[in-house]
Formats: C-alpha cells, structure tokens, sequence
C-alpha cells in the first residue's frame, strides 16, 4: 500500500493486474479496492475453483463478488491457460469459443476481442 500511495500522491496513472485470478489475492484486493485505481484480473475460465501449480484459482462465487466492485475488471486468460501462440487454429479457436461462454457472466467482450485481435 505504500507504495500505491507514493505514486497515487505524485498523480501516476496506472493499473493494477493480477494473473490467474488466485483465491489468495482477495485480501490484498480489498485491501486496495477503495484507492481509485484501475484493477484487471485475469482469469483461466476452465480452470475456475482449481489449482495451478498449488495455487486456487478463484471460486465463480469470488469473481463474481470481485466483478460487483466498481473498480475491479474481470478478463480472460484462456480457458486452459495453455500459451495461445502454440495451438493450432482448431484449438485457438476452442479456447476462444469456451471463453467466449463466460462473457455473459462476467462482461468480457472486450476480452474476447482483444484474443481475436492478436490471431494474425
């Protein structure tokens, strides 16, 4: 928070992103919710409510508290987390599509297109 404070006083712009949307972060979430800034969180649809590498991703429960918040943006990691740049087509375009499920919920068309912008 210290150092949020410090460039929030010297009027910096920027955004806070958290990856993978772990369980674990929500108390440092809350903690910095009410400062004014921008936070994005990205979140492995396919992988909601289990562990990467011994980390929980976050329950549909906690995202959909976390996307209730005025500050607080809830994007797409991919559904698998699997490294987009090395799938074929077919699979892009699976990984796209199975997000493409979640955008209702959690208002990510914004995600989405971000995802089809970077298929060359």
């Amino acid at each position: 928070q210290e150092i949020i404070k410090y460039f929030y006083d010297k009027e910096y712009k920027f955004i806070i992103t958290f990856d993978d949307a772990y369980e674990s972060i929500d108390p440092l979430l809350m903690k910095i919710i009410d400062m004014n800034l921008t936070i994005k969180v990205f979140v492995p649809f396919g992988l909601i409510g289990k562990e990467i590498n011994g980390n929980r991703v976050a329950s549909e429960a906690t995202l959909k508290k976390w996307s209730n918040l005025n500050s607080v943006q809830i994007h797409s990691h991919g559904y698998s987390h699997t490294n987009l740049t090395r799938l074929s087509l077919r699979d892009l375009n699976y990984e796209i599509e199975r997000c493409r499920d979640f955008n209702s919920i959690y208002n990510l068309a914004a995600a989405i297109v971000m995802l089809l912008s970077r298929i060359k």
